[in-house]
C-alpha cells in the first residue's frame, strides 16, 4: 500500500521496481490461495519443514554463497542443512520431486529470514529481483549482504529501507552470529574460538573467489 503509490508520476524507475511489481502480483495471488485453504497450507508447512533462512542469490555466485553457508551459518553458527534453503546447493536445495516454483513460494512464505546475496549477477537476475520483491511484500526479516566489489549505491531503494552489510565486514558477521544464536537458542553452539577460525576461513575463501 505504500510501495506502489510511491511509483506514481515517476518518469524513471529501476530494475528493482519491475521485480517488485511482478512479485507483488505473484505474492498477492499466493496469499489469496492461502486464505482460501489455510488447512492445506498448514499441512504443507508441516510436511515440508519450513526453513529458517531463505538464501536469495544468483546461481552464478554459487561458490561464494556455498562458502558463506558452510563456514558462517553451519560451522560458525551451528545451523543444520535443513535450516537453510539455497536452491543451487545440493545439501540445502530443493528436494527431489518438488514443484520448484511452488516449493520456493511456500518456503519464502513461512521462513524466518531472507538473505539477499547482492552482486552484479544478482542485480541482473529477474528471478532474484522477484524474490526480493516477494520478501518485502511478505514483510519478512531481510538481511542484505553485498559482495565486496558491490557498492551500497547499487542497492537503490533497498538501502533506503534496510541497511546492508558487506560480506567481508567482520563486525557485521559477528552481529549476525549473535542474533542467530539468540533467536534459535542453539544448544550445540560453536565456541567463539571456532567461530573466529571459520570466519577467517570464509574471508580467505572470499578473497580467492
Amino acid at each position: 500500500m505504500t510501495y506502489l503509490p510511491g511509483l506514481s508520476g515517476v518518469t524513471r524507475i529501476n530494475a528493482y521496481d519491475f521485480g517488485g511489481i511482478i512479485a507483488i502480483i505473484n505474492i498477492i495471488s499466493a496469499k489469496i490461495n492461502a486464505e482460501e485453504n489455510k488447512t492445506s497450507n498448514a499441512s504443507i508447512a508441516s510436511n515440508d519443514s519450513p526453513v529458517k533462512i531463505f538464501i536469495s542469490h544468483s546461481s552464478k555466485d554459487k561458490s561464494v554463497v556455498e562458502s558463506f553457508i558452510n563456514l558462517i551459518l553451519r560451522l560458525g553458527c551451528g545451523l543444520q542443512p535443513t535450516d537453510v534453503l539455497c536452491s543451487s546447493i545440493e545439501a540445502t536445495g530443493i528436494k527431489t520431486g518438488k514443484d520448484i516454483r511452488d516449493y520456493l513460494q511456500k518456503q519464502l512464505l513461512f521462513c524466518d529470514y531472507v538473505f539477499f546475496m547482492i552482486s552484479d549477477n544478482y542485480l541482473n537476475s529477474s528471478i532474484c529481483l522477484n524474490e526480493m520483491g516477494g520478501a518485502w511484500v511478505l514483510d519478512k526479516e531481510v538481511k542484505p549482504f553485498l559482495f565486496p566489489e558491490s557498492d551500497f549505491a547499487d542497492m537503490g531503494w533497498l538501502y533506503e529501507i534496510s541497511k546492508g552489510a558487506k560480506l567481508d565486514n567482520d563486525e557485521a558477521l559477528d552481529e549476525l552470529r549473535d542474533e542467530l544464536l539468540d533467536k534459535y537458542k542453539l544448544i550445540d553452539r560453536p565456541k567463539t574460538s571456532d567461530w573466529t577460525a571459520q570466519k577467517k576461513s570464509f574471508f580467505k575463501s572470499l578473497n580467492s573467489l
